[in-house]
């Protein structure tokens, strides 16, 4: 098959007096780009673009290094898509709802039984939790991070909702939660935190950086939480 079957068959790439025109135009854009450039390194100065280029470097790095640890591969973690199977009778009595109250500074994102409640930064955050997601045995799992290395705490809460909003508590954050190195600590925190009913900041032995905390309740404690209120 000959250049000009190839030519007929496919699309053209173009007359020589096209393709000398965009080079052209090409050469015209870098002109613009290196006359502007030129110009601000005039204005700025050279060493100013490097302090510059050296910031934002540090600044991006930085924005990785969070954005890795956010995404951190969690062997325990499934599929958020996934629901739990299902059961024959609900966990949750007739006429109450289950709902989850939390907030963290300065992040984190909570799972029950593994699945993923939801995420917060340092804004009280309030999830309806399906029924389903409930088991015999029961665990509460919050990764939380401390991002500014100024102060850190967690706040959570677990409550049946009944129909005129009154929440009763089935755990709150205290001291009978755990991190990874040991018992949760509850803190004393110096600003005003948001009003999650009975819950305590808590955090891990380490003041900052990133902590796990959890705590475990059976489905007897829910079907208790209906004689306490907050």
């Amino acid at each position: 098959m000959d250049r000009l079957q190839i030519i007929k068959r496919g699309r053209p790439f173009g007359s020589p007096e096209r393709c000398k025109m965009r080079c052209d135009i090409c050469k015209l854009y870098g002109l613009i780009v290196g006359v502007f450039l030129w110009g601000l390194a005039g204005v700025i100065g050279a060493a100013d673009l490097l302090a510059m280029r050296q910031e934002y470097n540090q600044v991006s790095a930085e924005i990785d290094s969070l954005v890795r640890a956010m995404k951190v591969m969690d062997a325990e973690m499934v599929d958020g898509l996934k629901l739990p199977e299902g059961r024959k009778q609900s966990i949750v009595p007739d006429g109450l709802s289950l709902v989850m109250i939390f907030w963290a500074d300065d992040e984190a994102q909570v799972w029950l039984n593994d699945f993923l409640v939801g995420k917060t930064r340092l804004t009280p955050v309030e999830v309806s939790v399906p029924d389903l997601y409930l088991r015999e045995q029961n665990k509460i799992r919050a990764r939380c991070w401390d991002t500014d290395w100024v102060e850190s705490g967690f706040l959570c809460g677990l409550y049946l909702k009944d129909g005129r909003g009154k929440l009763h508590p089935v755990v709150v954050s205290d001291g009978n939660w755990k991190s990874a190195e040991g018992q949760a600590m509850e803190i004393t925190y110096a600003h005003p935190t948001p009003n999650i009913p009975g819950a305590e900041p808590i955090w891990g032995p380490r003041v900052f950086g990133m902590v796990e905390l959890s705590v475990a309740f059976d489905h007897r404690t829910i079907k208790k939480a209906t004689r306490k209120t907050v």
